[in-house]
């Protein structure tokens, strides 16, 4: 049976278990008895966090915990703190009874001892870290000696397995080794679970009754489900402790007082503790994909930086049960196939570097290449994969990972070109070959498309052939120099690259594919393509008056909020406008192309694949010269042949009227 201790070391047991639970949200009110009598019960919770943008909250829905009953209340002192409305009871002081304190005692040996090789024998002795506080009697039982002399096994494990407020997550001990390998032993010396429970709506709760109340060790099972979807990206929290909430008569009391260790008196800096109350704590592995240049459109050739930001699990400090083994952690890209991320000729990843926040401040700076491993995965269908592997993950652990490449734009027939990444890390100590992994939304590349037909004037469904035009870029007097591949024709910005053709020649339709690539805020006006009509399909008028057809379409990108690619903001829309001047009435747009330079359309985001911005439009031929415009000098020839004709015309009537007559 446990004894009672002194009021001096009562006020350092009653700090000790405050401070257990420092990471808890403070409120400042008690609990009152609820029907549902739920004031008593242990309720475990998500501890949130952000880092900038990215929230690596942990989530309990599914996860599996079971509680192991440690120590009951006794001789609980309390207090009224506070006046008026501002005041609230709180617990000043109490007692704790082991459930069993031999097992206690043993359940604690081999977290506080290690073995040690003497000559011919092993020597079992106390770590450095406990040899102030526990020595070994000669029986090789543990006794407590310097400030914890006078505390039972209960007592020390209220004392010193507790967590503290200092830890971003909340609970500095919860899940450490030594709290783990504490857990292990206990059900290893017999101590037999209290309850179980399974998270729902945000929360886990052990439900206890009042004879229940105490300190109690929180473990998750090893099955929980932290793997499935509400779960992706976290490490498993394993051990934890956490007491109940006090009963003073029919009130529930969820709040201790923080006291200075040894005095006894109040610390004015101190802030009361929430007891019933716990923020579990978690690793949450995140991964975020960016692309310099996500904001600008795409053509063949184009060069873009990848970048790609994760964090390890804090293996050293949170998961150190691995038994002599490495954890894994990769980071896995997937580009589509049209991006090429190598070197040529080579197998090297193009400008590859893999960077940790190891620097002064957490600056991020280069890591030795002898500590990671870059494989491309050329034997897989996308021969363009490629995964980097940390060779020991506890060397970063805690740390964000950066890895940057660049890739370039070899295709543009594709539907889409974009790129996924992944993160495979181990993430359970008591599963070598469990390994969690988190995913990357796919980042896109976008890429704006024009499709022309050639059609009859007076019966647009009657699809022309043979039509040839030549194509002028932002006002140059050169043609711009395309790569054909059957109807699709793009610009060949490589002036090494063979079959290029500066003239389109129309099948049945052409497809231009990567207009404007490359084009950010800093072209404000957009991107324009004057097309000239240089030849005309069979039996079909090129122009008139040595004029052929000619118009021009400008390509503008748009920016999510208004915003310009300075802001780093993503690519929101393209507009496509149509300047034919005097020669509209020979092309017929679709909805998502604007005859109106004042009412701009934005093309169409073609939603199958989201990559790829296309308008079209169809160009008509025609083989009546009557179907041109009028001009003014067409108006005075039109004049002046029915002038001719109506002078022709009377000069016939006169003659006519002559012949009657002398017919008389």
């Amino acid at each position: 049976m446990s004894k009672m201790i002194a009021t001096k070391k009562l006020t350092s047991i009653a700090l000790a278990v405050a401070t257990l639970f420092g990471g808890a949200a403070v409120s400042s009110t008690a609990f009152a008895a609820a029907d549902t009598n739920k004031a008593n019960d242990i309720t475990i919770s998500a501890q949130g966090r952000k880092d900038g943008d990215v929230d690596r909250t942990v989530n309990v829905n599914g996860r599996k915990f079971t509680a192991y009953k440690l120590g009951s209340y006794e001789n609980v002192r309390f207090e009224t703190v506070g006046e008026g409305n501002a005041a609230y009871k709180r617990v000043k002081g109490y007692d704790l009874t082991s459930t069993d304190n031999a097992k206690l005692s043993a359940a604690l040996k081999p977290v506080v001892t290690e073995t040690t090789g003497e000559v011919d024998a092993a020597k079992t002795t106390v770590k450095a870290k406990w040899n102030k506080l526990i020595q070994l009697d000669g029986e090789g039982n543990l006794e407590f000696i310097g400030d914890s002399a006078n505390l039972s096994p209960v007592e020390f494990v209220a004392k010193y397995f507790y967590g503290q407020a200092d830890d971003v997550y909340g609970n500095d001990h919860a899940n450490n080794a030594e709290m783990r390998q504490f857990a292990n032993s206990l059900k290893a010396a017999g101590f037999h679970d209290a309850a179980h429970t399974t998270g729902a709506d945000g929360e886990a709760r052990f439900d206890l009754a009042d004879d229940e109340a105490g300190l109690y060790l929180i473990t998750e099972d090893a099955d929980s489900a932290n793997h499935d979807a509400d779960h992706s990206g976290e490490t498993i929290s394993r051990a934890m402790v956490i007491g109940t909430a006090f009963k003073d008569g029919d009130e529930y009391v969820n709040k201790v007082s923080s006291v200075r260790a040894g005095n006894g008196a109040d610390d004015a800096n101190a802030t009361d503790v929430t007891v019933g109350e716990l923020k579990i704590k978690a690793d949450k592995v995140v991964i975020v994909k960016d692309v310099q240049g996500d904001d600008a459109l795409v053509g063949l050739g184009s060069v873009r930086n990848f970048q790609i930001d994760t964090n390890v699990p804090n293996y050293t400090t949170d998961y150190q049960d691995w038994d002599g083994k490495v954890p894994s952690f990769t980071v896995n890209d997937n580009p589509t196939d049209n991006l090429d991320v190598t070197k040529a000729a080579t197998n090297v990843i193009s400008n590859i570097k893999v960077q940790a926040n190891t620097g002064k401040d957490g600056a991020f700076e280069d890591v030795d290449a002898a500590k990671y491993t870059v494989k491309l995965l050329d034997a897989t269908p996308d021969v363009n994969d490629f995964t980097v592997s940390l060779n020991d993950p506890r060397e970063f652990s805690g740390k964000q990972i950066r890895v940057t490449y660049t890739g370039v734009v070899t295709s543009v027939l594709l539907d889409k070109t974009s790129n996924t990444a992944s993160v495979d890390y181990s993430n359970d100590p008591y599963s070598e070959s469990h390994v969690e992994t988190i995913h990357n939304p796919e980042e896109k590349l976008y890429q704006a498309d024009l499709d022309l037909t050639k059609v009859n004037f007076k019966d647009n469904a009657a699809v022309l052939n043979g039509a040839e035009f030549k194509v002028y870029k932002d006002g140059s007097d050169q043609p711009v120099l395309w790569k054909a591949s059957g109807a699709n024709f793009y610009e060949a910005k490589d002036g090494t690259e063979t079959g290029r053709t500066d003239t389109i020649t129309f099948g049945e339709n052409v497809q231009l594919k990567g207009l404007a690539a490359d084009a950010d805020s800093t072209d404000a006006d957009g991107v324009s393509y004057r097309f000239v009509e240089t030849k005309a399909p069979e039996g079909f008028l090129l122009g008139k008056d040595a004029t052929p057809v000619e118009f021009t379409v400008t390509l503008t990108p748009q920016w999510k909020d208004g915003s310009s690619s300075d802001t780093g903001k993503s690519l929101a829309g393209v507009n496509y406008v149509v300047n034919a001047g005097k020669f509209t009435n020979f092309l017929d747009a679709t909805g998502n192309i604007s005859m109106d330079a004042a009412k701009q359309t934005a093309g169409a985001l073609r939603t199958e694949d989201g990559t790829v911005y296309a308008a079209a439009e169809k160009v008509e031929n025609t083989d009546d010269l009557a179907d041109f415009p009028k001009t003014g000098a067409d108006i005075l020839t039109y004049l002046a042949v029915s002038v001719a004709a109506l002078v022709l015309g009377g000069g016939l009537m006169v003659a006519a009227n002559k012949r009657r007559q002398a017919a008389k």
